[in-house]
Protein backbone atom coordinates (compact mmCIF):
# COMPACT_ATOMS: atom_id res chain seq x y z
CA UNK A 1 0.00 0.00 0.00
CA UNK A 2 2.84 2.40 0.76
CA UNK A 3 4.74 1.81 -2.25
CA UNK A 4 1.79 2.19 -4.44
CA UNK A 5 0.71 5.48 -2.39
CA UNK A 6 4.49 6.71 -3.22
CA UNK A 7 3.76 5.58 -7.11
CA UNK A 8 1.08 7.45 -7.12
CA UNK A 9 2.59 10.93 -5.88
CA UNK A 10 5.79 9.92 -8.12
CA UNK A 11 3.56 9.63 -10.91
CA UNK A 12 1.20 12.55 -10.53
CA UNK A 13 5.14 14.72 -9.81
CA UNK A 14 6.19 13.47 -13.02
CA UNK A 15 2.87 14.76 -14.52
CA UNK A 16 3.30 18.30 -13.28
CA UNK A 17 6.72 18.69 -14.80
CA UNK A 18 6.02 17.99 -18.10
CA UNK A 19 4.53 21.19 -20.34
CA UNK A 20 1.66 21.03 -22.16
CA UNK A 21 1.91 22.13 -25.85
CA UNK A 22 -0.16 24.88 -25.19
CA UNK A 23 2.66 26.08 -23.11
CA UNK A 24 5.14 25.61 -25.25
CA UNK A 25 3.84 27.30 -27.91
CA UNK A 26 3.77 30.46 -25.62
CA UNK A 27 7.07 30.00 -24.14
CA UNK A 28 7.94 30.10 -27.70
CA UNK A 29 6.32 33.08 -28.52
CA UNK A 30 7.77 34.76 -25.66
CA UNK A 31 11.36 34.49 -27.31
CA UNK A 32 10.21 35.10 -30.63
CA UNK A 33 8.67 38.67 -28.91
CA UNK A 34 12.18 39.14 -27.15
CA UNK A 35 14.32 38.83 -30.06
CA UNK A 36 12.30 40.83 -32.19
CA UNK A 37 12.52 43.25 -29.16
CA UNK A 38 16.52 43.08 -29.11
CA UNK A 39 17.37 42.77 -32.16
CA UNK A 40 16.82 46.52 -33.72
CA UNK A 41 18.89 47.28 -30.72
CA UNK A 42 22.03 44.76 -31.33
CA UNK A 43 22.08 46.10 -35.05
CA UNK A 44 22.08 49.85 -33.35
CA UNK A 45 24.85 49.05 -30.98
CA UNK A 46 26.92 47.21 -34.15
CA UNK A 47 26.40 50.50 -35.92
CA UNK A 48 27.31 52.67 -33.39
CA UNK A 49 30.50 50.62 -32.88
CA UNK A 50 31.09 51.25 -36.93
CA UNK A 51 30.47 54.61 -37.18
CA UNK A 52 33.12 54.88 -33.80
CA UNK A 53 35.73 52.82 -35.95
CA UNK A 54 34.91 55.51 -38.65
CA UNK A 55 35.51 58.66 -36.87
CA UNK A 56 38.80 57.24 -35.64
CA UNK A 57 40.00 56.35 -39.25
CA UNK A 58 39.59 60.17 -39.62
CA UNK A 59 40.94 61.32 -36.43
CA UNK A 60 44.21 59.27 -37.40
CA UNK A 61 44.14 60.76 -40.82
CA UNK A 62 44.10 64.03 -39.68
CA UNK A 63 46.58 63.56 -37.04
CA UNK A 64 48.81 62.04 -39.83
CA UNK A 65 48.23 65.34 -41.93
CA UNK A 66 49.26 67.19 -38.97
CA UNK A 67 52.24 65.31 -38.58
CA UNK A 68 53.38 65.74 -42.38
CA UNK A 69 52.83 69.55 -41.66
CA UNK A 70 55.01 69.56 -38.61
CA UNK A 71 57.81 67.85 -40.34
CA UNK A 72 57.88 69.45 -43.80
CA UNK A 73 56.17 72.97 -42.51
CA UNK A 74 53.44 72.73 -45.21
CA UNK A 75 50.19 70.38 -45.71
CA UNK A 76 50.59 67.90 -48.32
CA UNK A 77 49.71 68.14 -51.90
CA UNK A 78 46.02 67.38 -52.55
CA UNK A 79 46.76 66.27 -56.22
CA UNK A 80 50.17 66.65 -58.22
CA UNK A 81 49.62 66.42 -62.16
CA UNK A 82 51.49 68.29 -65.10
CA UNK A 83 48.26 70.06 -65.23
CA UNK A 84 44.71 70.40 -64.31
CA UNK A 85 41.73 70.24 -63.87
CA UNK A 86 41.54 66.42 -62.91
CA UNK A 87 39.38 64.50 -65.12
CA UNK A 88 37.33 61.52 -64.00
CA UNK A 89 39.56 58.90 -65.53
CA UNK A 90 42.34 56.84 -64.20
CA UNK A 91 45.11 58.40 -66.81
CA UNK A 92 47.62 61.19 -65.04
CA UNK A 93 50.74 61.03 -62.52
CA UNK A 94 48.06 61.63 -59.43
CA UNK A 95 49.80 61.06 -56.55
CA UNK A 96 48.47 62.91 -53.74
CA UNK A 97 48.20 63.83 -49.98
CA UNK A 98 47.38 60.04 -49.04
CA UNK A 99 50.35 58.63 -50.73
CA UNK A 100 52.16 61.57 -49.39
CA UNK A 101 50.91 61.07 -45.58
CA UNK A 102 51.51 57.13 -45.59
CA UNK A 103 54.22 56.94 -43.12
CA UNK A 104 52.42 59.60 -41.11
CA UNK A 105 49.94 56.88 -40.26
CA UNK A 106 52.29 53.83 -40.01
CA UNK A 107 52.14 52.33 -43.65
CA UNK A 108 55.94 52.09 -44.08
CA UNK A 109 56.39 49.62 -46.00
CA UNK A 110 53.41 50.43 -48.45
CA UNK A 111 55.16 54.41 -48.20
CA UNK A 112 58.52 52.45 -49.55
CA UNK A 113 57.09 50.46 -52.36
CA UNK A 114 55.42 53.63 -54.11
CA UNK A 115 57.51 54.77 -57.52
CA UNK A 116 56.98 58.43 -57.55
CA UNK A 117 58.88 58.46 -60.99
CA UNK A 118 55.67 57.21 -62.34
CA UNK A 119 51.86 57.92 -61.88
CA UNK A 120 49.69 56.22 -59.69
CA UNK A 121 48.20 53.83 -62.58
CA UNK A 122 51.47 52.87 -63.85
CA UNK A 123 52.10 49.18 -63.51
CA UNK A 124 55.05 50.25 -60.97
CA UNK A 125 52.35 50.81 -58.65
CA UNK A 126 50.19 47.75 -58.83
CA UNK A 127 51.45 46.47 -55.75
CA UNK A 128 50.60 49.84 -53.96
CA UNK A 129 46.98 50.21 -55.27
CA UNK A 130 46.24 46.37 -54.72
CA UNK A 131 46.70 46.94 -51.25
CA UNK A 132 43.48 47.56 -49.19
CA UNK A 133 43.59 49.54 -45.95
CA UNK A 134 41.59 49.34 -42.92
CA UNK A 135 42.55 53.03 -42.35
CA UNK A 136 41.03 54.09 -45.20
CA UNK A 137 37.25 52.14 -45.17
CA UNK A 138 34.38 52.82 -43.09
CA UNK A 139 33.03 49.86 -42.07
CA UNK A 140 29.88 51.13 -42.09
CA UNK A 141 30.19 51.35 -45.81
CA UNK A 142 30.22 47.56 -46.32
CA UNK A 143 32.86 47.04 -48.73
CA UNK A 144 36.27 46.59 -48.86
CA UNK A 145 37.79 47.72 -52.01
CA UNK A 146 41.64 48.12 -52.54
CA UNK A 147 42.91 51.33 -54.28
CA UNK A 148 39.73 52.92 -52.79
CA UNK A 149 38.98 55.03 -50.13
CA UNK A 150 36.22 56.45 -47.83
CA UNK A 151 37.86 59.80 -47.06
CA UNK A 152 38.47 62.25 -48.91
CA UNK A 153 40.63 65.83 -48.86
CA UNK A 154 38.53 69.04 -49.28
CA UNK A 155 39.56 71.10 -52.11
CA UNK A 156 36.86 72.92 -52.71
CA UNK A 157 33.56 74.38 -51.14
CA UNK A 158 31.61 73.23 -53.77
CA UNK A 159 31.50 69.99 -55.76
CA UNK A 160 34.12 71.19 -58.34
CA UNK A 161 37.47 69.40 -60.40
CA UNK A 162 40.44 69.69 -58.66
CA UNK A 163 42.71 72.19 -59.88
CA UNK A 164 45.04 75.04 -58.86
CA UNK A 165 42.11 77.70 -58.24
CA UNK A 166 40.07 75.87 -55.79
CA UNK A 167 39.15 77.12 -52.30
CA UNK A 168 40.39 74.21 -50.51
CA UNK A 169 43.70 72.82 -48.46
CA UNK A 170 44.18 70.28 -51.01
CA UNK A 171 44.42 71.46 -54.14
CA UNK A 172 46.22 70.86 -57.66
CA UNK A 173 50.00 71.56 -57.89
CA UNK A 174 49.91 73.20 -54.06
CA UNK A 175 51.10 72.95 -50.79
CA UNK A 176 49.26 74.86 -48.34
CA UNK A 177 50.81 76.24 -45.36
CA UNK A 178 49.45 77.08 -41.87
CA UNK A 179 49.31 81.01 -43.27
CA UNK A 180 47.46 80.03 -45.99
CA UNK A 181 44.49 78.81 -43.93
CA UNK A 182 42.64 82.64 -44.27
CA UNK A 183 39.57 80.85 -41.71
CA UNK A 184 41.84 79.67 -39.39
CA UNK A 185 42.28 75.43 -38.70
CA UNK A 186 39.49 75.15 -36.58
CA UNK A 187 36.57 76.97 -38.82
CA UNK A 188 38.26 74.90 -41.90
CA UNK A 189 37.12 71.59 -43.08
CA UNK A 190 39.94 69.51 -43.62
CA UNK A 191 39.06 65.84 -44.42
CA UNK A 192 35.52 64.13 -44.63
CA UNK A 193 33.45 61.25 -45.22
CA UNK A 194 32.58 60.05 -49.23
CA UNK A 195 30.41 57.19 -50.09
CA UNK A 196 31.89 55.41 -52.51
CA UNK A 197 30.25 54.34 -55.67
CA UNK A 198 30.55 50.37 -56.32
CA UNK A 199 30.53 50.54 -60.05
CA UNK A 200 32.73 53.68 -60.06
CA UNK A 201 36.38 52.16 -61.80
CA UNK A 202 38.11 55.21 -61.18
CA UNK A 203 37.12 56.04 -57.11
CA UNK A 204 40.53 55.17 -56.18
CA UNK A 205 43.19 56.43 -53.65
CA UNK A 206 45.18 58.33 -56.95
CA UNK A 207 41.87 59.86 -56.92
CA UNK A 208 41.59 63.34 -54.26
CA UNK A 209 38.05 64.42 -55.64
CA UNK A 210 35.11 64.73 -53.80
Amino acid sequence: MIGQIGFERYGSTARRRAFTLVELLVVIAIIGVLVALLLPAVQAAREAARRLSCTNNLLQLIIAVQNYEMAQTTFPIGTVNASGPILHTAQGYHHNWITATLPYWEQYNAARAVDYSVGVYHKNNAPVRSLSFEGLNCPSAYHNFAARSNYVGMHHHTSAPIDTWNSGVFVLNKANRVLDIRDGLSQTLFLSEKQIDNNDPYAEIGRAHV
